[in-house]
């Protein structure tokens, strides 16, 4: 008989009462450790697939563009996501696993929602911004607006020109066709390689302030 420790360990898990132990050594410490990983692992799939059984309306065993609008709607208490939304969840999560089919698969899902979460966190801040930076008030951020908007970020620091170019090249377009700025919700990702950047930079530096080039 083969078992399943992960879901022999779930059950434990779930039924479990105080022992008399209260010493407990490192190898026993690591091993509880790495069962409750395992535990919460099981408790997410579940979840997931609880989900994905919920929304799936077509049997297909994945979600659809109105499926998942529905989905991230109740997840957000009657929120409906705004089309721009829509497709910057739906994009993301489909080019995770590599193979883009325009809907979302049950290893798929987990990224659709933290997405929709990070769209949800940082929603305010969004507006905060383009309240400041856009100033033609178009809804996008062109060139020179986003070039404040980063030199604002970096103390004052003016951005390299091919930096500029790059983080345009590279959000600009991310979510639907390219417009020549960056959409709110391309702002998050554009904040993301630029703080990534930000990163390396200051990794390059020994962890010492030096300017981003």
């Amino acid at each position: 008989i083969h078992f399943n420790m992960a879901a022999v360990a779930a059950v434990v898990l779930r039924h479990r009462q105080k022992g008399p132990s209260k010493k407990v050594g490192a190898t026993r410490a690591k091993s509880a450790k790495a069962t409750r990983a395992q535990y919460e692992e099981l408790v997410k799939a579940d979840k997931l697939r609880s989900l994905m059984a919920k929304y799936d309306k077509s049997r297909e065993g994945k979600l659809n563009q109105q499926e998942l609008s529905q989905l991230l709607k109740d997840n957000a208490g009657g929120v409906e996501p705004t089309e721009e939304e829509l497709q910057f969840v739906l994009m993301t999560a489909d080019q995770s696993d590599g193979r883009i089919n325009g809907q979302v698969n049950l290893h798929e899902l987990e990224v659709a929602l933290q997405c929709h979460l990070a769209l949800r966190q940082n929603k305010a801040e969004v507006e905060k911004y383009f309240a400041k930076y856009d100033l033609d008030k178009d809804g996008m951020l062109d060139r020179p607006e986003l070039a404040k908007l980063l030199n604002d970020l970096n103390e004052g620091k003016e951005v390299e020109e091919e930096e500029l170019d790059w983080i345009m090249a590279n959000a600009d377009g991310k979510i639907m066709e390219s417009s020549g700025g960056i959409r709110k919700t391309e702002l998050i990702y554009a904040l993301s390689l630029w703080y990534s950047h930000v990163e390396d930079a200051h990794a390059a530096c020994g962890g010492k302030s030096c300017s981003i080039q």
